[in-house]
């Protein structure tokens, strides 16, 4: 066979295989992840941001792993995960986020989290930013353990913490793409309690008792500025 048969052929071969690779899905982006505070000290919500369809109608996330450590203090039964509205409408009623120990992972412990359809399909895909992934919810941690937040990390191995897309290619999160937060059982506001609105006074104190006191005072006064004019 001469070369421009071959030649041919390889043109042929190149032909084909472009529409293929043109329809398949091009990834999610560079999307990012952070931690924001809930609706209560006591609730943290992870949010993804940048999640593209990689350039192909349709395509998007569809599942994800989140991996995070807490205080040592904070064991697996002291908070609930529940999946953002964007993801339970992949597969409502099949989208149930699981949580698992993984052991101790710089000083706290770690903890793996994800979501993903079992075992229908999906239908569509997750795309967008200020996207809720999920949120979590501590239940008695704040009296053993004090303020803290949710250290977001991709594990020891560096490949924890990621997405899938609609054809289930693997994106992985670098450590630069993780943000930590949530300001998780730190003080509410403090509050002014026990004060008279009319008179700002402490309710041991009625409005009236502060002519008396003011009184005294005047007396106080003056009797002072006596006495410096006797010495005088």
């Amino acid at each position: 066979m001469g070369t421009r048969p071959i030649i041919a052929l390889l043109l042929l071969a190149i032909l084909l295989l472009a529409p293929v690779a043109g329809a398949a899905p091009a990834g999610i982006g560079n999307p990012t992840l952070r931690v924001i505070p809930g609706a209560n000290n006591q609730s943290a919500v992870i949010v993804a941001d940048g999640i593209t369809d990689g350039g192909v109608s349709g395509n998007g996330a569809i599942s994800w792993d989140v991996f995070f450590v807490l205080p040592s203090t904070v064991a697996l039964g002291d908070f609930s995960v529940t999946a953002g509205p964007a993801w339970t409408a992949l597969c409502p009623g099949f989208f149930s986020p699981t949580k698992v120990g993984q052991g101790t992972f710089l000083g706290g412990n770690a903890f793996l989290i994800s979501g993903f359809c079992s075992p229908v399909t999906p239908t569509g895909a997750v795309t967008g930013s200020n996207v809720t992934v999920a949120t979590l919810t501590f239940t008695s941690s704040c009296a053993t353990t004090g303020s803290f937040n949710v250290n977001l990390s991709t594990g020891p191995q560096g490949d924890s913490t990621d997405m899938f897309d609609t054809a289930n290619n693997l994106h992985l999160f670098a450590e630069g793409d993780l943000t930590d937060g949530g300001g998780l059982c730190a003080p509410t506001a403090v509050t002014m309690s026990g004060f008279d609105a009319t008179t700002d006074s402490p309710v041991p104190f009625a409005g009236a008792a502060w002519p008396l006191l003011a009184g005294a005072a005047a007396v106080a006064v003056g009797g002072a500025y006596a006495l410096l004019r006797r010495k005088s």
